[in-house]
């Protein structure tokens, strides 16, 4: 049975638009009230800070802070806008996922299902309930996607360019966006075969294509500059350093295999799986074939950009729509509503395990017990507190210790010079760092350290540099009172 053709009724739209609201109420509503790993700390670091820099990732920010001011007057919480954020970036690209199937050929319930079938694979729905990129990233795919099947609909050369200008914008909300180039353009001569009834797509196509490809390299210098001149730390160099060495860790190919279960296989279960079936239809032979030769610089990607770190699928997200139209167009409309249904349970199943196995909530309690109503400046170091700060207690005076010393070593060198070197470069910095400690306490601000932050100042460097500077002036108590880890600096001799 033949798919109708791409259809521009008005139903396709409110159909999306629906979509697009039931998602960001459901994705809301199960936002989590942990951090998933470092990327959300810092992004809300760098918003507190009043920063707009991030090399790898430019538009993130600023369009984080676009959405803050527009959901002002609801009186929430950054944490709290920032999950909404995902949330309604990860909707708007279900929203335009859904007309795109449409384009490509899907009826409209096929493009419905199929388009809550990729809202519902357990990374999207995960990573919409968490402060982090990927939701944001999917968001942009989403367009990226809608504006490749105009392609497919009404080929052009005003189209490619469209979509070339949609890949470029999910490359700067994520530098993996880079990668949505080829999967677009391999998706789309797919089906575009298949329309043929062969193997080859058609030359304007491919044609087409090549220049959507070509002139999303030509962007990249281009919109680096215009992000320089924003002044957002951005430039095609990073951004390719980044996908080439990622988080430093291992890159041996023996890691493939793993990879490719870690990474799409096992996360995208049921989705992951599914996709192989089309292969059995002859129809949907070559854009199923296109969609799993897509995966590979994806897989070459995890294994550059992650090595042995765990990230659920993050980076394959933007293959969640294609493959799910496939899939819809496979198993038709009941069959596919089962795979729904176990891919929300899945779904559900990771955010509840994943939110029930960290504590960000108790650091910032037992601060609250302390100080109350009062003034005060609390030092954090590990995860854990930050976390809490960051999520519970964002309008106290914290600082991250970490993100002070960063560069510092912690252990002396073996060569005695350098250990002078050492002291005599830190001394100023303790010097000033006591004095504002010492300015705080007399405008009646009590300073209050963390285990953690205590901990990280008993390193011998920073212990000898910093801590015995800090011991000059003050003395230093552990408040029991409060039920939690902290300890207070109190002027000496008090």
């Amino acid at each position: 049975m033949r798919e109708e053709a791409p259809q521009k009724s008005k139903s396709h739209g409110f159909d999306a638009c629906l979509l697009a609201v039931l998602f960001f109420g459901l994705y809301a509503s199960l936002g989590q009230e942990v951090f998933y790993k470092a990327d959300g700390q810092q992004v809300l670091q760098l918003y507190r800070d009043g920063q707009m820099a991030w090399p790898y990732h430019p538009l993130y920010l600023p369009l984080l802070t676009g959405f803050e001011k527009l959901a002002r007057p609801l009186g929430l919480s950054p944490y709290r806008v920032a999950l909404l954020f995902s949330a309604f970036c990860t909707a708007l690209g279900l929203c335009f996922g859904k007309v795109a199937l449409s384009r490509f050929g899907l009826n409209r319930q096929l493009s419905l299902v199929a388009a809550i079938l990729a809202g519902l694979a357990p990374p999207v729905f995960f990573f919409a309930t968490v402060v982090e990129l990927p939701g944001p990233l999917f968001g942009a795919a989403g367009l990226a996607f809608w504006l490749s099947a105009r392609i497919y609909s009404r080929p052009s050369v005003p189209a490619a360019a469209l979509l070339a200008l949609g890949t470029s914008f999910a490359a700067g909300m994520h530098s993996s966006g880079h990668l949505l180039t080829g999967l677009l353009i391999l998706h789309l001569l797919g089906r575009d075969a298949a329309r043929r009834r062969g193997w080859w797509p058609s030359p304007k196509a491919l044609g087409l294509c090549a220049f959507a490809f070509w002139l999303h390299l030509g962007l990249l210098f281009a919109l680096s500059w215009l992000y320089a001149r924003l002044g957002f730390d951005a430039s095609p160099e990073r951004s390719l350093a980044f996908l080439q060495h990622g988080f430093g860790s291992s890159q041996s190919p023996t890691l493939l295999p793993m990879l490719l279960w870690r990474e799409w296989l096992w996360p995208f279960l049921p989705l992951s799986l599914l996709l192989l079936f089309p292969l059995g239809r002859r129809d949907l032979r070559a854009p199923t074939l296109a969609m799993l030769l897509a995966l590979l610089p994806y897989w070459v990607l995890a294994l550059l950009l992650l090595g042995n770190e765990d990230e659920r699928g993050a980076y394959f997200l933007p293959l969640a729509l294609p493959a799910a139209g496939l899939i819809a167009q496979y198993f038709r409309l009941r069959g596919t509503l089962v795979w729904i249904l176990l891919s929300a349970g899945f779904g559900v199943l990771a955010i509840r395990t994943h939110e029930s196995r960290k504590d960000h909530s108790s650091f910032a309690a037992a601060v609250e017990r302390e100080l109350g109503s009062e003034d005060g400046l609390v030092f954090v170091a590990d995860g854990a507190e930050w976390s809490s700060m960051l999520i519970h207690q964002w309008d106290r005076d914290f600082i991250q210790l970490l993100l002070q010393v960063k560069g510092i070593p912690f252990e002396w060198p073996h060569a005695p010079n350098l250990r002078g070197a050492i002291e005599e470069g830190l001394r100023p910095m303790a010097l000033r760092f006591v004095e504002d400690l010492v300015a705080r306490r007399r405008r009646g601000q009590r300073l209050l350290l963390s285990a953690g932050a205590l901990k990280l100042l008993n390193q011998p460097v920073l212990r000898h540099c910093i801590l015995e500077a800090i011991y000059q002036r003050f003395e230093l108590r552990r408040n029991t009172g409060a039920g939690g880890p902290l300890f207070e600096l109190v002027p000496a001799g008090r």
